[in-house]
């Protein structure tokens, strides 16, 4: 690590510890809905969200196509024509990691493939692939949920570059895990603050590192929210878990979506007796795309 570097770490490190340890507890609980620890990987500075490629691999597999013959199909260039060879071996290592193994309660790559093409905003499209990036990269998942979530909580209004290199020097402290190189480790960082901006939580151009007002569209809400039903969660859970914070939500905000996605019919909102009910009001994922997003 050079001097500059070093002097940025030791200049932000205690206010990314102090981020950290309002999280920690949460962490420690809820285990089911993060990363497995060892998943510290690079990759992020190579393949962000990358949403229109993202839709036009899964296309091919709604289509029929397995994974095996899509993998095929972008290493000889016959997809993703746009990308160099390199990038289309990036590319394909993320769709790998991020949705081929994707795990409870995000919802499978067919339900993806579904909904990507009825997406008319492109930020849109981005917060819903948010949460699977942050699932398969375990210092992307940290630093979002445990530097990212708490400046937005707090009301700060800029999230510099800087901080997020500490906090990324900080997690490799934590894991105990020799640092990427200073280069490697700068672009990881402004990939993952283009991702940030990609889904509209932080500015561009000269206003790069400042947070923007940010919004979850209802139906980025409503899909992540069948995830969560079909993986067993009920009532006030399914909008108390800390799943959310994937979104960079607090559970006041998914409260807010709840009652919104079931004012527009998708979902019912019960109270009975102090017990709340949520349900969804179409019979399947699919059905709710065709008939309100299609």
């Amino acid at each position: 690590m050079n001097e500059v570097t070093q002097s940025v770490v030791d200049d932000r490190t205690t206010q990314v510890e102090s981020y950290e340890s309002e999280a920690a507890s949460w962490m420690r609980t809820e285990c089911s809905f993060e990363p497995p620890k060892d998943l510290l990987r690079t990759g992020l500075e190579s393949c962000g969200l990358a949403a229109d490629d993202t839709a036009t691999f899964l296309s091919g597999f709604a289509a029929g196509q397995g994974l095996e013959e899509l993998a095929r199909q972008i290493s000889v260039g016959q997809i993703l024509t746009k990308r160099t060879a390199h990038g289309r071996r990036h590319f394909l290592a993320a769709m790998k990691c991020r949705y081929s193994n994707a795990q409870r309660p995000l919802p499978g790559i067919a339900e993806l493939a579904t909904i990507l093409p009825s997406l008319t905003s492109q930020v849109a499209k981005n917060q819903i692939l948010l949460p699977y990036l942050l699932l398969s990269d375990r210092v992307a998942f940290e630093i979002t949920t445990s530097v990212v979530f708490p400046c937005r909580q707090h009301g700060e209004t800029h999230l510099p570059k800087d901080n997020i290199l500490a906090a990324l020097y900080a997690a490799f402290r934590r894991h105990q895990r020799r640092p990427w190189g200073d280069y490697l480790c700068i672009r990881w960082v402004e990939g993952l603050l283009s991702v940030l901006r990609d889904v509209g939580a932080l500015g561009r151009g000269a206003e790069r590192e400042r947070l923007l007002t940010y919004a979850v569209r209802p139906e980025v809400f409503s899909f992540h929210l069948w995830g969560l039903y079909e993986s067993g969660l009920r009532g006030c859970a399914l909008y108390g878990t800390p799943f959310w914070r994937l979104l960079l939500l607090n559970e006041r905000e998914a409260y807010h979506l709840a009652t919104v996605v079931a004012a527009r019919g998708w979902w019912t909102f019960t109270t009975l007796g102090g017990v709340e009910e949520i349900s969804p009001a179409f019979s399947s994922l699919r059905d709710w795309v065709f008939h309100e997003l299609g």
